[in-house]
This record gives structure tokens, C-alpha cells and sequence, in this order.
């Protein structure tokens, strides 16, 4: 790299624009300088969050496009929008993904053999505790997102997700559907609130559903990182259980730094609130979570991410006599290669731990699961 060129990219990064306008012009500089001077891999965040900002202008999209191909990238990596959706061109986007599930426990069941009530010991029956389940995971889902203004976006979204089962484990559909208003402030932030509505289903009957608000703050605090705030509140109804009707409502902090165009770290923070109409499942939770994601010049993609969990209930369980109070760590490890595809769609591995350890015995487990499957985004 010549000396001027050096001097152009440092007096770009050193750049503070008072406007979007000149926010999307010291993007566009840095994009153009690092694919003329062969690094296209250092311009691929400076396009991509240029689309990102204004997906209207057709030589950020010709221009991303063609950066992705030269690394390889047929698709955009799944970091462009969360669960798998992109844009489909223009206000559209989706996804679609297909997933085998083996599991030693996916259903849960304790780790446990006996159990105390009463003063007395019972043996726990082999449906209640651990046990090797196979399965498919099946998701799919769609969003229009309409301009309205300059910064302004309305975003319809609608999502299904299916694990299906052999029998050692309940079937599990969950159905959700939003309309979120998203606004951007500035050219590093963005905010967005909607409404939402979720239904799920356990072995093919009618488990919950009900209505919610979600509310979400996107922001860059500089080049290299990213802070998300996220908020949700769903009110839940459950059919033939009683005792759990109520708001369950999450926050959610996450940081993500990029150490190098190649290594990218991150963590969260969750806190959790479920007010039960019965106040012994009612429950607060706090979940902390690290990881990262290193992309090999082969353009193999490796992540490994450890959280915990701690979940204190809110009184003693009239059957065990007992406040709950449980403890889980989950740990996994995932790989994936943009440029491997067939007929547009990528192959992916995720490899996850999970152990939670409970004073009530029956709600500690153990369980080693992999979801080895193929998305596709469109």
C-alpha cells in the first residue's frame, strides 16, 4: 500500500460526520480505497453496513455483491440480519432452514432416580428422565419491511419453527407474527418497537399463546463494534394448565467487538421476569453469556459461545415443599462456509452442552445435542 493511500484511510477512519449524508460517504470512501488496494475483506463491513443504511442505492448493493463473490460468499453471511433472514431485493427478505436434531436428552427428562416427598422415596418412571430422542428441525420465515419516510420502515414479519420428534421427546411448533416500526436516528443508529403475537403447540395440542410488544435499539459505538438493547413483553395464556397464565417479559444487552476482520468477540446479559398467576412459578433469571467467531482464510467460520443461567421461583412448591432454585451453564460450538452451497443452500453445525443443576432433583439434567442441517436466504 502506498504512503497516500495509507494517509486517505487514516484520515477517513479519524473522519467524525455531522450527517448521514457524510456518515455514508466516509463508508463509501473506505469500501472503495480497501477493494482498489485488494482487501476486500476489510471493505466488506463498510458495504455492509452501507446496504444496511440504504438499501435503495444500487451501487452499494452491485458493490457488496460483488465483494461477497470475490471472498467466496455466494450468500450473505448470517450476521447480516438475525435467524437467518436477508434480503431478498428490495423490501422483502427470508429463510428457510432444514435440521437433523439428535439429542441425549432433549426432552429434558432428569438426570435423577429417586426423589424425596413427604419424607418418603419414589423412583422416577423412565418417561420422566433422560433419554436419547432424534429428530427434524424445520423453520421458515418472511418479512416486508415498506418504506414509509426517509429513516422510517415498517417491518411485517411472520415465522414458523417445527422440532419434530420420534417419540422420546414432545413436538414442539411455535408460530409468531410482528409489526415493528423501525427508525433510523442517525447513520449509527437505529431503533424499532411493534407488536407481536406468538402460538405454539406440545405434541400437536395447543400449549400457549398471546399477544406482545417488542422493543429493540441498534447502535455503533465506533467502526469496530456494535451495541444491541432489546426488550420483549408477551402476555401468555396457557390452554389446560392452570397456574401459568401471565406476563413474561426480557431485556437483553449485547456487545460485540471486532478484534480483526477475521475474529469478532461478544457477550450479553439477559434478565428474565415471569409472573405466574401462582406465585411458585413465578420465576427471575439472569443469564451471562461470552463468545466469539473466527473466520480461516479458507473462509471456514468456527464460533464457540458459554453462558449461565441462575433461576430463583418466587415461593415453595405446594408439591415438593421446596423454593425452586436452578443453575444451568451451556456451552457450543458452531461451523459453517459461506462459499459451500448447493442449489443455495449452506450446510451448518452447532454442537451444544447444557447441565442444569436444581435443588429440586427432578429439574436437574444433562443433555449433548447437535443440529447438523442446511438454510437458506433469500
Amino acid at each position: 500500500m502506498s504512503g497516500r493511500t495509507d494517509a486517505a484511510i487514516r484520515r477517513l477512519l479519524a473522519w467524525q460526520p455531522a450527517t448521514p449524508a457524510e456518515a455514508e460517504q466516509r463508508l463509501w470512501g473506505l469500501a472503495v480505497i480497501y477493494r482498489q488496494t485488494g482487501r476486500p475483506q476489510e471493505a466488506l463491513p463498510h458495504l455492509e453496513q452501507l446496504v444496511a443504511l440504504r438499501p435503495d442505492v444500487g451501487d452499494f448493493r452491485d458493490a457488496l455483491a460483488q465483494v461477497r463473490q470475490d471472498l467466496g460468499q455466494t450468500a450473505p453471511p448470517p450476521s447480516d440480519v438475525p435467524d437467518g433472514a436477508v434480503a431478498l431485493g428490495g423490501d422483502w427478505s427470508g429463510h428457510l432452514r432444514l435440521s437433523f436434531i439428535p439429542a441425549t436428552n432433549a426432552a429434558e427428562g432428569t438426570r435423577a432416580e429417586t426423589i424425596i416427598i413427604g419424607g418418603r422415596r419414589f423412583v422416577i418412571g423412565a418417561g420422566s428422565r433422560q433419554r436419547r430422542a432424534y429428530g427434524v428441525a424445520i423453520g421458515a420465515g418472511l418479512a416486508f419491511s415498506p418504506a414509509i419516510g426517509e429513516r422510517t420502515r415498517l417491518r411485517f414479519g411472520l415465522s414458523v419453527d417445527a422440532d419434530i420428534y420420534d417419540g422420546n421427546a414432545y413436538d414442539d411448533i411455535r408460530l409468531r407474527g410482528e409489526t415493528v416500526l423501525v427508525h433510523s436516528l442517525s447513520a449509527r443508529t437505529t431503533v424499532e418497537g411493534g407488536i407481536t403475537y406468538s402460538r405454539r403447540w406440545l405434541d400437536g395440542a395447543g400449549y400457549s399463546k398471546g399477544p406482545g410488544l417488542t422493543f429493540g435499539l441498534t447502535t455503533q459505538p465506533s467502526d469496530r463494534s456494535l451495541l444491541q438493547i432489546a426488550g420483549a413483553v408477551d402476555w401468555l395464556s396457557f390452554d389446560g394448565v392452570t397456574g401459568l397464565d401471565g406476563p413474561r417479559a426480557l431485556a437483553t444487552v449485547r456487545y460485540a467487538y471486532a478484534v480483526s476482520p477475521r475474529m469478532h468477540l461478544r457477550t450479553s446479559a439477559t434478565v428474565e421476569r415471569t409472573d405466574a398467576d401462582v406465585a411458585s412459578f413465578s420465576y427471575t433469571a439472569l443469564q451471562i453469556g461470552i463468545g466469539g467467531t473466527y473466520a480461516f482464510e479458507n473462509g471456514l467460520r468456527t464460533g464457540v459461545d458459554l453462558s449461565v443461567r441462575r433461576a430463583a421461583y418466587d415461593a415453595a412448591s405446594a408439591f415438593f415443599g421446596t423454593t425452586r432454585k436452578d443453575d444451568r451453564f451451556t456451552a457450543s460450538v458452531s461451523f459453517s462456509h459461506p462459499s459451500v452451497q448447493y442449489m443455495g443452500f449452506q450446510p451448518e453445525l452447532e454442537i451444544t452442552y447444557t447441565t442444569q443443576s436444581s435443588n429440586i432433583p427432578l429439574y436437574s439434567f444433562d443433555n449433548l445435542g447437535a443440529n447438523l442441517g442446511i438454510v437458506r436466504r433469500f
